[in-house]
């Protein structure tokens, strides 16, 4: 047998070591090295598995078959869509308006400054059907993101004790519009929000946008911006679907408080909070698609604002996210990895330690693929898109510290009307005064039942 580390000492050889031996050794410490590795992403993926578990057990349920009032005893529902040259989406998403079956409802879209065809196509619309109407901005004040504007105008013009805030991109199931009232009724909210399935073709829609969309609700967990004590909710709402009720809609100050936000949602979100309202939010599945972006440079854009944004410009937090989702990049294949190799060597050394690498390094596979089969549809995205979520996290990764530079460097953010220094974090400011002194007067409660339509809460 070969033998390593010896020296002699009086002609006799001495502390002669077998080569075997010392292989066998090396071997034992990397496959616990590899046992370690398993066991952190196995634990990774159990405490994923039971956050979506908790998520999923706080969530609302949307009932599309619970029966609401009769037309003629429904509340009127303002559905209100800003549009800035949407002629490529609008068509559909007012046909499938139409098609609602909760018939008690008014279609006010705000054409912000369209230069293509979507006045022309709003204008079928309306001639083919009285509840649909437009109303055209041809500028926008100072100070005012051009949404925020077209969505107050919106506001203006409606009658509804509902008010609905969509955009032109979303697409609505025929019973989306029944089962969130009907939601949003039993559980006395004055704020719904529902998140939509994320529809895509293009690879980077696949492959990134399901990451970003998990990402968001780790920030964001559903299970605490459901909790009914407003003082212990996390605030969050999605802008592509905001259900108040009148009453709670002017609480918070309308569009005109949230004029030049960069993220209204989160804006409403925060004040339905402050203001003591109730808000829910929950996952409306197939009864609500929308496409939130036609090109990579729309997509990088807008999740880097959104997770600016949703971290308040908290440089270390978006720095742990993106270390996060590094890992969450590696621990995937790492597992694959140990496992291939664990089955390996257990066939050569024996069961031992590599058997127990094989069974970790499974289990961690398994628990992996278990928590994004029931997080990938959550996030609107196919479970066929599973395989690709390794390179989603790399790229998420790379979006989040380009986020970072631009927060460190000051590059700011230009998006729609508006540029936003990046640099300075949200300012949570009151009410205007216009706005507090409105709401303070004896005529502002009774204001929406004067309107057609409307009632008391």
């Amino acid at each position: 047998m070969l033998n390593i580390g010896t020296h002699r000492r009086d002609g006799v050889v001495c502390g002669s070591v077998p080569i075997g031996r010392v292989a066998a050794f090396i071997m034992t410490i990397l496959g616990w090295i590899c046992v370690l590795i398993a066991l952190a992403v196995l634990v990774l993926w159990l405490a994923a598995l039971a956050f979506i578990a908790a998520g999923l057990r706080a969530m609302p349920r949307l009932r599309v078959a619970e029966s609401g009032p009769s037309d003629a005893e429904a509340d009127l529902v303002s559905v209100i869509m800003p549009a800035h040259n949407e002629v490529s989406v609008i068509d559909e998403a007012l046909t499938l308006l139409r098609a609602s079956t909760y018939r008690q409802i008014e279609i006010i879209v705000v054409a912000d400054r369209c230069t293509d065809g979507t006045v022309a196509v709003v204008n079928r619309h309306v001639e083919e059907d009285e509840r649909v109407r437009l109303v055209e901005t041809s500028e926008c004040p100072e100070g005012w993101s051009g949404k925020c504007h077209a969505a107050w105008q919106g506001y203006q013009q409606s009658q509804g004790r509902w008010l609905l805030f969509t955009d032109a991109d979303t697409l609505f199931d025929p019973a989306l519009i029944q089962a969130a009232v009907a939601l949003a009724t039993r559980r006395s909210l004055d704020l719904l929000s529902l998140l939509g399935n994320l529809s895509g073709t293009k690879p980077f829609e696949k492959t990134a946008q399901p990451v970003a969309a998990m990402t968001l609700m780790t920030i964001f967990p559903i299970q605490k911006a459901n909790r009914a004590d407003p003082a212990r909710r996390r605030p969050f709402a999605n802008g592509q679907f905001m259900l108040f009720t009148r009453s709670g809609y002017e609480t918070i100050g309308t569009h005109e408080q949230a004029r030049a936000a960069l993220l209204e949602d989160l804006y409403f979100a925060l004040w339905a909070k402050k203001r003591g309202l109730r808000a829910g939010v929950t996952v409306a599945g197939r009864l609500f698609r929308v496409r939130m972006y036609d090109s990579q440079e729309a997509f990088i854009n807008g999740w880097k604002r959104i997770l600016t944004e949703a971290t308040n410009r908290n440089i270390p937090r978006l720095q742990r996210i993106a270390l996060r989702l590094h890992l969450q990049t590696l621990a995937g294949p790492c597992a694959a990895i140990c496992c291939f190799v664990g089955s390996w060597m257990a066939r050569i050394e024996g069961w031992g330690v590599w058997g127990l690498v094989a069974a970790v390094s499974l289990a961690a596979l398994v628990a992996q693929i278990a928590a994004l089969w029931l997080a990938y549809p959550l996030s609107g995205a196919s479970r066929w898109s599973m395989w690709r979520y390794p390179w989603g996290c790399l790229a998420c990764a790379l979006l989040v510290r380009s986020a970072v530079d631009d927060l460190k460097t000051r590059r700011g953010i230009q998006w729609a009307d508006l540029h936003y220094d990046v640099q300075d974090k949200v300012e949570r400011q009151p009410l205007t005064a216009a706005i507090r002194d409105r709401l303070s007067s004896p005529s502002a409660a009774d204001g929406a039942t004067k309107k057609k339509g409307t009632g008391t809460d």
